[in-house]
């Protein structure tokens, strides 16, 4: 029904869903001793920051409301010159655990995975850091888009973005793979 008054009317029935389930990307995140205990760390070379690994960046939480544009995370990943046209790999996992019990990282349990990103980055906004004669430290490319997350009311989708545009190109930017359902 909603879908027929928007095409017909460019109405929206049902302005923002909510969501029954929590929808989240598996990250890095800066390390801090309060939050972080007992995780699994590992050192960037590049800015010498401490990193805890395996955290969950919940982008959906269960019962706050989402705008029919979708929710956007947005990415900065640093990568070695050659490497820049790579694919990036980023796993979507759910749970259905109240806002205040949502784990915080894999380490902790009330999560599964629902499915697999491969992200191609050659047609978004990248710049090459360190390049100069003078800078002691190694050059690499800081590539920057955003992943909207569009929640229907029987789907999921993911859009590719850089620069406020979405990326659009011969193949599909962003390639889902999902995970079979647990019983």
């Amino acid at each position: 029904m909603d879908r027929i008054q928007q095409l017909k009317r460019g109405i929206l029935t049902f302005g923002f869903r909510c969501a029954p389930v929590s929808y989240g990307i598996i990250c890095h995140k800066v390390y801090n001793r309060d939050i972080h205990v007992g995780e699994r760390v590992q050192m960037d070379v590049r800015d010498k920051r401490l990193y805890a690994l395996d955290q969950i960046d919940w982008l959906v939480v269960k019962g706050r409301p989402i705008p029919p544009t979708g929710v956007t995370k947005e990415f900065h990943l640093r990568t070695d010159v050659g490497l820049e046209a790579g694919i990036h790999n980023v796993e979507i996992v759910m749970s259905t655990e109240l806002p205040a019990r949502l784990p915080r990282s894999l380490c902790h349990e009330g999560w599964q995975t629902v499915c697999n990103l491969d992200i191609a980055t050659d047609n978004v906004d990248k710049k090459l850091k360190n390049r100069h004669w003078y800078s002691s430290k190694p050059a690499f490319w800081r590539t920057s888009f955003e992943v909207r997350v569009v929640v229907g009311p029987a789907d999921l989708t993911f859009q590719l973005w850089s620069r406020g545009e979405r990326i659009r190109s011969k193949h599909e930017p962003i390639s889902v793979h999902w995970m079979p359902a647990e019983k």
